[in-house]
C-alpha cells in the first residue's frame, strides 16, 4: 500500500553528506519505491538538492536561531488539511520548524513521526544547555508528548528516547548510504589516517592529537590528515597539535562532493574519537570506500567487530593508541581485508533501497497497526 510522507528538517542540506543530506535521500528512495514524499526545509537550498518534492522557507528576520517562519507554519498546516500526507515526519529538535509539524496534526487523521538525530544524547544536551532548557519547558517537552511515535538511527538513540521520558513505539533504522564505485588508491610515499568532519568539541578531536603524539615516533610512514569546517574549536585544536609539536599532522580545512570521496578514498584508516553520535554518516561514507575505521562507543558502529571492518573502541586516548598501533602493523592486504568486509556489509545493509522499505512498513504499522515489525520497540 502506497504511503504518503511528508519530511520537515530545519536547515538545508549543505552538502552530499550528514543527516541533513540523509533525509533528502530517504525521500528520494521513498519516491523511487512508489511512496511520495515532500520536504519542507529551512535556508536557500543548493541547486543539486533542488528537486521537485522540495520546499524551502525563509525564517523570519532576527529569529534564525529559533528556526522560526511563519510561512512554513501556514504551508504545513494547508498540507496537513489538505489530506495529501499520510505521515508527517519531523527531524531534529529545538527549533521551531520541528514544532509546527506537531501542531499541525492536532486534531486530524494525520500522524507525526519525530526523528531526534542525536538531539537527545547527553553529551549533545551539553550544548547550549540553558537555552534547550527553557525551548524544552516552553515548547519541546509538550510538543514530543503529542508526537505519535519516534525514529532512531541507533539501539544507543532508542535508549535516549527512553531517558528521556518517551514511552512511544521506537522504530530502529539505520540511515542508508550509496555505495560509490570503487577508486583504487594511489601510491603515495605515508599511508593516511583520516578524520573527517565538523572540527567541534564533541568530535574528540583533542584525544586524537594526543594519541597521534604517543605514535607518531613508532610510526613514520603514517600521517595525520584532519579535514572539515570549523564548528566553534579549529583554532584551539591547531593550537594543541603546536604546543604538542605533532609531525605529518595537517589540517586541510572542509572537503566536498567528489574531493571529499577522494580523501576517503586515498586514505588508509578511518578514524572517528567522538563522545558522542547518533549514528555517524562519516563512518558509513568510510566504510562505503572499503577504508577500514577505528570508532569509539560514542557512536553506534559495534557492528565493526561482527564484520571485522575495524576497531569499536572506549573513549579515550589510551584506547585510541591501542588500536592505531593494531591497525598501523597491519600489512596492506590485512587493511584491504578489513575494508572491503565494510564496503561489503554497507552494501548488504544500509543500501537506501533497504532503509526506505523499513520506513514504508514503519509508515503503515502506524496507521493501520497489524503485526509488529521486526525493527520497532514498544517497551
Amino acid at each position: 500500500m502506497t504511503m504518503r510522507s511528508l519530511h520537515v528538517l530545519p536547515n538545508t542540506p549543505r552538502e552530499a553528506s550528514g543527516y541533513f543530506a540523509s533525509i533528502y535521500s530517504l525521500c528520494q528512495a521513498l519516491i523511487d519505491g512508489g511512496h511520495p514524499a515532500k520536504l519542507a526545509t529551512l535556508g536557500e537550498l543548493q541547486s543539486k538538492f533542488d528537486k521537485g518534492f522540495v520546499k524551502t522557507f525563509s525564517c523570519s528576520p532576527g529569529l534564525s536561531s529559533f528556526g522560526a517562519s511563519p510561512k512554513m507554519k501556514s504551508w504545513l498546516y494547508r498540507q496537513v488539511l489538505s489530506g495529501q500526507s499520510d505521515i508527517v515526519h519531523a527531524h531534529s529538535l529545538w527549533r521551531m520548524a520541528n514544532i509546527y509539524p506537531i501542531e499541525a496534526v492536532k486534531n486530524t487523521q494525520v500522524k507525526c513521526i519525530i526523528s531526534p538525530r542525536g538531539t537527545l544524547s547527553p553529551s549533545a544536551l551539553k550544548y547550549s544547555f540553558l537555552s534547550k532548557k527553557v525551548f524544552w519547558y516552553l515548547f519541546q517537552r509538550a510538543a514530543l508528548d503529542a508526537v505519535t511515535a519516534f525514529h532512531a538511527t541507533s539501539e544507543e538513540e532508542y535508549k535516549d528516547i527512553r531517558k528521556s521520558g518517551f514511552l512511544q513505539p521506537v522504530a530502529i533504522i539505520p540511515n542508508g548510504i550509496d555505495v560509490p564505485l570503487m577508486v583504487k588508491k594511489k601510491n603515495k610515499p605515508l599511508k593516511q589516517v583520516l578524520y573527517l568532519g565538523r572540527i567541534h568539541p564533541i568530535k574528540g578531536i583533542d584525544n586524537l592529537l594526543k594519541a597521534w603524539q604517543k605514535v607518531q615516533d613508532r610510526h613514520k610512514g603514517w600521517q595525520l590528515v584532519i579535514v572539515g569546517p570549523d564548528d566553534g574549536c579549529l583554532p584551539k585544536m591547531q593550537a594543541l597539535a603546536k604546543e604538542l609539536a605533532l609531525v605529518r599532522c595537517e589540517f586541510v580545512g572542509p572537503l566536498y562532493g567528489t574531493e571529499k570521496f577522494k580523501a576517503y578514498f586515498q586514505s588508509d584508516l578511518y578514524v572517528l574519537p567522538t563522545h558522542s553520535e547518533n549514528f555517524g554518516m562519516t563512518v558509513a561514507e568510510a566504510l562505503a570506500t572499503a577504508t577500514p575505521v577505528i570508532v569509539t562507543k560514542g557512536a553506534p558502529w559495534k557492528g565493526l567487530e561482527k564484520n571485522k571492518a575495524g576497531w569499536w573502541i572506549d573513549i579515550g586516548i589510551t584506547p585510541l593508541v591501542a588500536a592505531l598501533e593494531q591497525a598501523f602493523k597491519l600489512s596492506d592486504g590485512d587493511l584491504e581485508v578489513l575494508g572491503l568486509n565494510g564496503r561489503n556489509w554497507m552494501a548488504r545493509d544500509f543500501s537506501w533501497n533497504s532503509v526506505s522499505e523499513d520506513m514504508a512498513i514503519f509508515y503503515h504499522w502506524i496507521i493501520y497497526g497489524g503485526r509488529l515489525p521486526s525493527f520497532v520497540r514498544v517497551d
